[in-house]
């Protein structure tokens, strides 16, 4: 389940798409040592955007497991993990 932060997260992100070196300069900014993390969060903000935000109570690291699959099967995964309570092992295990 999504606490505060994560949200909070998960919008300051957002606000760095497109924009160049945006997610290096978050990066930067909140101690990461490299950017990684950084565009997984954008790639699970991705499946919410694309799914209709009705994916909130997945974790960033589910969402951005099935970020990884095709995009057609985003909503039919995400109801899946969320009706049968995934982990992120459970997920990689189904992408």
């Amino acid at each position: 389940m999504h606490t505060d932060d994560t949200e909070g997260r998960t919008e300051r992100i957002r606000d760095t798409v497109g924009q160049k070196g945006g997610l290096r300069e978050y990066a930067r900014e909140h101690n990461y040592s490299n950017h990684v993390s950084v565009l997984q969060w954008r790639d699970a903000y991705e499946v919410v955007l694309k799914t209709g935000n009705t994916v909130t109570s997945l974790s960033h690291r589910v969402l951005y497991e099935i970020s990884k699959s095709p995009e057609a099967a985003w909503q039919t995964l995400c109801e899946c993990a969320q009706d049968e309570g995934w982990t992120v092992d459970d997920t990689k295990r189904r992408i």
